[in-house]
């Protein structure tokens, strides 16, 4: 609905509201319901009256106003069930006031307005005694008006205000509708639902059922009931039993019906306690020898019955098993108690440990005692069953059984042990060995003790003495020579019980091979050969080869094993070195003494002739001249050779074309190339600069002029940096 902001609204005694406002012109066309005193706004703003139920449902609606406009409006009610609706006329001629009220016309062009209003569908009210039981009154009750019309169900109609229907039954369900009239001419229909018969449930009569405890036998005897309105008194039924035998929580659900499709329910928990179960340990432990049954478990209780995980009944007489779980419950009063478990253990010890067979000498006097078995709490049996003491003798090819008890219960299976009576009681045995040497020598030192638990088992439990081949005691039996070839010993065993065995201990020594290889160094490009010796059964190289003699053509340590006929091998190593070519970087010359340097440095032979060598890279005392350095290694690969000159310069020339002294020559300097050679005068002068790779020759001309007779100084710088320095004398004809 759509409306101005001028809104007023007015809630009567029945809860119905009366709400006004403001409506224009054109878009406010919903308000007014059929048959209202106004069903249009017209071309003015008008106001509106719009009546709603309790449940804000719309009842009906008008508009309000003339020819004109209104607006402002406000509503009320008076006790009489009129309303009246006041506000402001705007431009109203006509439509407004009725004959003779206060004012006729509008005085402005704006007034106050007030009408009164009567609501002819609010008009009285019906009531009745419904619901009610069938055969009972029905009680019709109108007011509110001057006359009243009834109709309803099966053709009733009735005249009076407050008309009974006697007997009511379903026949008279339905809607009734009362026509009120008054004597102003304004009436009303109204209307009423009438239900002849039972519609509300029975009512339980205990709010909350007490909740019933009880053993196995319990029946439930005390049934709740429920009041009906129409039924009177009603009994519960239920479909849950009312009798338990098993332990448990369970719940009855109660239904109380009165027969006119109305129907309540109650619950009631009922708690059945078990019975107590019997009381035992678990697990419990028994012995297989004694072939327990369920009967020999022990437990507390009354009726005592026995299940197995199945849940069957077993007979007391039952075998237990061992791992087996039992379950066991007792009855008293009738009642089954729920089951307890116990879990049955079977111990069966194994049977003690020992030797079979078992052998003493005579003079031991040996009893059961003395037979060696593992076990604990050991008993001895003959063969008939009897229990013998453990002092009993021994007899030769007799049979002992023995068991062993643990935890209480005796083994099941005997341990038999045959025993033998004899001198050749110690269980010892020839012995041979061989070993190869661990050195090259032809003897080696060895601990004879160190052969018992070849000669015998558990060697520990033995004494010992050691002979030599001419049966001599060896007192120091740890620290026996032993030589090439084999070396007889005889052993004397002797148990704890002094019966002993004399056996043969032989030892082979075998010869170790030796090796007697040196290191080689082979010059660069060639082979070494690198040779482990003639005379072995077999040859493995770390290459890989197998033959006596290898050939390597790289630096490193390479291993040889060799094996003679005896199987004994012997390893050894070869470091095999390229040599190292060196370089000669010098030559230092200090008067008549020359020395030659090599890198890297090392261990080098020197010579100056290429056929005499020496240790000393120093030569001494050598006449002035040209020479060559020759180095080669210890291993003979030799190095590059390199000249050198030991200089000896003339001092006088005599440039007179004699053939003889005619020029200065300076033998050599083809070693040295690009070494400098400057001549000077008295004066300083320059008069030779020359830089040559090729002999120095020079006839004493300047310019292309012989140069005066006189004494010269000259410089002489080698390509070496030696530096030589003296005077030269010119004698010229003058």
């Amino acid at each position: 609905m759509n409306s101005n902001i001028q809104n007023q609204f007015y809630v009567d005694e029945q809860g119905s509201v009366f709400h006004t406002g403001l409506a224009s012109s054109s878009g406010f066309l919903n308000i007014a319901t059929p048959n209202a005193y106004m069903s249009t706004p017209g071309q003015f703003i008008k106001s509106y009256l719009i009546k709603f139920d309790g449940n804000d449902q719309k009842i009906w609606g008008t508009y309000y106003g003339g020819n004109g406009a209104t607006q402002l409006s406000n509503v009320t009610k008076d006790s009489s069930g009129y309303i009246y609706m006041s506000g402001m006329s705007s431009q109203n001629s006509s439509g407004i006031a009725t004959p003779g009220t206060f004012q006729q016309t509008q005085g402005s062009a704006n007034d106050g307005y007030i009408v009164k209003l009567q609501d002819c569908d609010s008009l009285g009210n019906i009531t009745s005694n419904a619901p009610l039981c069938t055969g009972n009154t029905l009680n019709l009750t109108a007011s509110g008006g001057d006359s009243y019309s009834w109709t309803g169900p099966n053709g009733f109609t009735s005249n009076l205000a407050n008309p009974t229907i006697p007997n009511a039954t379903v026949t008279n369900n339905g809607t009734y509708f009362c026509l009120i009239s008054s004597n102003s001419g304004c009436s009303g229909t109204h209307s009423i639902t009438v239900l002849i018969g039972d519609n509300l449930p029975p009512i339980p009569n205990s709010t909350t059922l007490p909740d019933i405890t009880g053993n196995c036998q319990t029946i439930i005897s005390t049934i709740p009931t429920a009041t009906d309105n129409c039924a009177g008194t009603i009994t519960a039924t239920t479909s849950n039993p009312l009798s338990y035998s098993q332990a448990g929580n369970y719940v009855i659900t109660w239904n109380f019906n009165d027969g006119n499709g109305n129907i309540a329910t109650q619950t009631q928990n009922v708690i059945i306690t078990a019975q107590n179960s019997p009381v035992a340990n678990s697990p419990q432990n028994f012995c297989l020898i004694n072939q327990p049954k369920l009967s020999d478990i022990t437990i507390a209780g009354t009726n005592i019955k026995w299940y197995n995980a199945a849940g069957i009944l077993l007979p007391a007489n039952t075998p237990l098993v061992n791992g087996t779980t039992y379950s066991a419950t007792q009855t008293v009063n009738g009642c089954e108690s729920l089951p307890t478990a116990i879990l049955a253990n079977i111990e069966n010890p194994n049977p003690p440990t020992g030797n079979a067979t078992q052998t003493f000498c005579p003079t031991e006097n040996a009893t059961l005692a003395n037979l060696a078995v593992t076990g604990i709490n050991i008993k001895w049996y003959n063969a008939a069953g009897i229990l013998l003491p453990a002092n009993t003798s021994l007899a030769n090819g007799q049979t002992y059984f023995a068991t062993q008890t643990i935890n209480g219960c005796e083994s099941n299976v005997k341990l038999a042990i045959f025993v033998v009576i004899s001198n050749d009681v110690v269980p010892a045995n020839n012995y041979a060995v061989s070993f190869c040497n661990p050195s090259v020598g032809n003897s080696s030192v060895i601990n004879l003790s160190n052969y018992n638990g070849n000669i015998i088992a558990n060697p520990t439990v033995f004494t010992y003495e050691y002979y030599d081949a001419t049966n001599i005691l060896i007192p120091n039996f740890s620290n026996v020579n032993l030589v090439i070839g084999i070396n007889q010993f005889k052993v004397k065993v002797i148990n704890t019980n002094g019966c002993f065995k004399i056996v043969n201990l032989t030892i082979t020594l075998l010869q170790k091979p030796q090796l007697n290889v040196n290191n080689v160094e082979f010059c660069k490009g060639n082979r070494a050969v690198l040779d482990a010796g003639s005379g072995f059964a077999t040859y493995l190289w770390s290459t890989g080869e197998t033959t006596q003699t290898i050939n390597v053509t790289q630096s490193g340590t390479y291993t040889v094993t060799v094996s003679n006929a005896s199987g004994c091998s012997n390893t050894a190593q070869i470091i095999a070195t390229e040599t190292i070519a060196g370089t000669i970087t010098g030559i230092e010359i200090v008067n008549n003494s020359a020395t030659i340097f090599v890198a890297p440095s090392g261990n080098y032979l020197y010579s100056i002739d290429g056929i005499n060598y020496q240790n000393s890279n120093v030569f001494s005392n050598l006449a002035n001249g040209s020479f060559t350095a020759f180095i080669k290694t210890n291993s003979g690969c030799e190095i590059k050779s390199l000249d050198f000159t030991i200089f000896k310069i003339q001092n006088v020339i005599t440039p007179n074309n004699d053939g003889n002294n005619d020029v200065w020559n300076i033998d050599g300097l083809k070693n040295y190339k690009n070494s400098q050679v400057t001549v000077f005068d008295r004066f300083g002068k320059i008069v030779l600069d020359k830089k040559d790779s090729a002999e120095i020759k020079w006839d004493g001309t300047y310019l292309g002029q012989p140069l005066p007779t006189n004494t010269y100084w000259y410089v002489l710088q080698l390509s070496d940096g030696r530096i030589y320095k003296g005077f030269l004398l010119i004698k010229n004809r003058e």
